[in-house]
Order: structure tokens, then C-alpha cells, then sequence
């Protein structure tokens, strides 16, 4: 990590945490931050109408040549780091999300072989207009080093991540994320987010099978969904369903 964390300039840093910010802005500040506190950053947006998650709002310190090679290689797909930021509460180290795909093992390899990064730090985010997001700072430090350093610096990277995802809901560009879905739409889009059959959720819930088809095809029809796995990803991915 770069020594100049320890001579963090707050005046500076307050005027900029004041200021309104544009997309460019908020790239000059992440560099800015970057250069502080010696790791790179990266903030993803979870408020995606896409099953495939392919297309989110990121802003990132890493090099293009990587963000290349992680788009062509389908990384996105099986990368614990963002699954685990966009589905869970609680900050936590890289080191100590569980990587149980033989893809995502080569993912981290293929990071630190290319001078990426080895450890990191995730920061999920919550809110009323992007349900989902997180900033990931990331570094080459090995992981027992990243860890001590974590030690000392989690509270700050928590709060640079709380403050960025304010930056980037006040730029505007992301949807109000309301989806018009009954309580039954949402009760059977749960129920078959945990495996069960219409028939089933009928017995579960009360109803008619042929009632609870009807509002899965009320909740595919209103997040545009081409068939309830789909629906369920979208719902899920926009906190509609938890």
C-alpha cells in the first residue's frame, strides 16, 4: 500500500466529498483515492434489468487490458466477489469468500499472475435507488499483509464506499427501482426462488395451483421476463424478492 494513506489530505478530500459530482468526476476521484490509499477501486451497480448481469454500471481503477480479458473470459458469470457483494450484508475479505467454482479459482489466479491484484476488500451497498451495489477495493498486497492492513484502514474503506455510492445515486442515471408486483406475485416468485412447483406454493400458500400460475405469469409479464427462472433473477436482483 502506498505510504501517502498516512498523509491523508482531509481538507482537500471534504471540499471533494461536498462537491456535486459528473461520471468524470467520479472517475477522477476514485484515481484520486486510489493514489491515497493504495489500492485500486472498483464500484459496481446491482440495479440490473439483465438475468445475465452483463452490462452493469461499473466504475474502476483497473487497467482496460484487464476488464477486457475478464468481459471475453465470462468471469462475471462465476466471480465470488461480485455474487457475494450483491447478495450479502457484511463487508468481507476476497480471502474469505468461498470460490467453489473451478472458473472462479482460475479467475484469482489469473489476476495475480497478471499483477491485478491478490486480496481485496468488498463493501456491499444498499439503497432506495440501486437496491444492490458494491465497492471492492483490491490490491496486491498478499493476503496476511491485506488482512493486517484491513485491520486498520476497514472503517475508512467502509465509509469511502458508503460515499461513493451517494456520488453516483446523485449523478441520476439509475431507474427508480419500483416494480409494480402484487403481494401474491412477490409470495409465488419466492416460493419458486426456493424450488418449489406451482403446486406446491398452492399448498404452501393456500391457493389454487392454477391461481399461482396466473401470478407468475403476472410477475413475468411486469419485470419482462422471458420465463420464472428469469423472473426470479430479475426480482432478486432488483430486493423485490429477499
Amino acid at each position: 500500500m502506498a505510504t501517502s494513506r498516512d498523509n491523508f489530505p482531509q481538507d482537500k478530500y471534504k471540499k471533494m466529498r461536498n462537491e456535486s459530482f459528473s461520471t468524470n468526476d467520479l472517475i477522477n476521484k476514485i484515481y484520486y483515492l486510489k493514489n491515497i490509499i493504495g489500492a485500486d477501486i472498483t464500484y459496481v451497480s446491482g440495479c440490473i434489468l439483465s438475468v445475465d448481469l452483463d452490462v452493469p454500471f461499473c466504475l474502476t481503477t483497473l487497467p482496460k487490458e484487464w476488464l477486457d480479458y475478464y468481459h471475453r473470459q465470462e468471469y462475471i458469470h462465476v466471480d465470488p466477489v461480485v455474487s457475494y457483494g450483491l447478495g450479502s450484508l457484511k463487508p468481507a475479505l476476497f480471502s474469505d469468500i468461498s470460490s467453489s467454482y473451478a472458473k472462479s479459482r482460475e479467475l484469482r489466479l489469473h489476476a495475480a499472475e497478471r499483477g491485478i491484484f491478490r486480496s481485496g476488500f468488498v463493501v456491499p451497498l444498499r439503497g432506495p435507488l440501486v437496491n444492490r451495489a458494491m465497492v471492492c477495493f483490491s490490491s496486491l498486497e498478499r493476503p496476511e499483509q491485506w488482512k493486517s492492513t484491513c485491520v486498520s484502514l476497514q472503517a475508512q474503506f467502509i465509509q469511502l464506499a458508503c460515499e461513493l455510492h451517494e456520488n453516483v445515486l446523485a449523478i441520476g442515471h439509475f431507474p427508480q427501482a419500483e416494480v409494480a408486483l402484487t403481494a401474491r406475485q412477490k409470495q409465488c416468485l419466492k416460493w419458486a426462488s426456493l424450488g418449489k412447483t406451482a403446486s406446491e406454493t398452492a399448498m404452501i400458500i393456500g391457493i389454487t395451483e392454477r391461481a399461482v400460475r396466473a401470478h407468475l405469469v403476472g410477475a413475468r409479464s411486469v419485470l419482462n421476463a422471458s420465463n420464472i427462472t428469469q423472473a426470479v433473477a430479475k426480482a432478486t436482483a432488483l430486493h423485490v424478492i429477499f
